[in-house]
């Protein structure tokens, strides 16, 4: 397995928007997502320290199918991007041996491409997770409604030492930032923000418990003002 793109945990109800590692294939991400006033967006993802968590012929095969795959764009997330109506401006390798380390540059050229990156169906075609952008005057909101697993099974997510988070994060870090050009956010639900409030990172553990007291939906978004001209 590789480097998956975005994905819902939680039967699609627990939003993970960082991009996850699956497989036997490891390494560090970063994205930044750099949302302009039109809802058009900028991503860059960052990925560095990859390899194989097997060992010998296995391991080579893993990377080999890796390094095939992003080479051609073929990867998961060029082509959920693409899929989306995103365009594909830059994919190179910063190094081109184990470790492995790349960098991916793509824009959603229109509001409509952003949102259908971070919206999810189900595999019977039900909406899971549905996405918008939104303005109004000098005030713009990206929301993230989800709909909550009919069985109620919202998994814990383990409360963890700082020494345990520590040892989970030297396996691998996958970190999703958002960022609003030219304003400042005013009002969140499911972020953490910066100090500055131009960029949020996602709050996995507030997300579980909007969904643990919810009965239908929880929406998550980001809400900021434009700099006055």
């Amino acid at each position: 397995m590789r480097f998956k793109p975005a994905t819902w945990l939680t039967g699609a109800a627990l939003v993970a928007i960082a991009l996850t590692i699956g497989g036997c294939i490891a390494g560090d991400q970063l994205t930044t997502i750099t949302i302009h006033p039109d809802g058009s967006a900028e991503f860059v993802k960052f990925q560095s320290n990859i390899r194989s968590t097997e060992t010998g012929e296995k391991a080579a095969e893993e990377l080999r199918g890796y390094v095939e795959e992003f080479a051609a764009q073929r990867d998961a997330d060029s082509l959920h991007i693409r899929n989306s109506g995103g365009e594909i401006v830059e994919s190179r390798w910063i190094r081109s041996e184990a470790p492995y380390a790349n960098v991916l540059v793509a824009r959603f050229p229109r509001a409509a491409a952003l949102e259908a990156y971070f919206t999810y169906k189900g595999e019977q075609g039900e909406s899971q997770v549905v996405t918008r952008f939104t303005q109004d005057g000098r005030r713009r909101k990206l929301s993230f409604t989800i709909t909550v697993p009919k069985d109620g099974e919202v998994p814990v997510l383990a409360q963890t030492t700082i020494q345990e988070l520590r040892a989970s994060q030297a396996n691998g870090m996958s970190e999703m930032r958002f960022v609003v050009a030219g304003g400042k956010i005013v009002a969140s639900r499911g972020f953490t923000l910066a100090d500055d409030k131009q960029s949020a990172l996602l709050a996995l553990h507030d997300i579980q418990e909007l969904l643990k007291t919810a009965r239908d939906t929880v929406e998550l978004f980001l809400e900021w003002e434009l700099a006055a001209e």
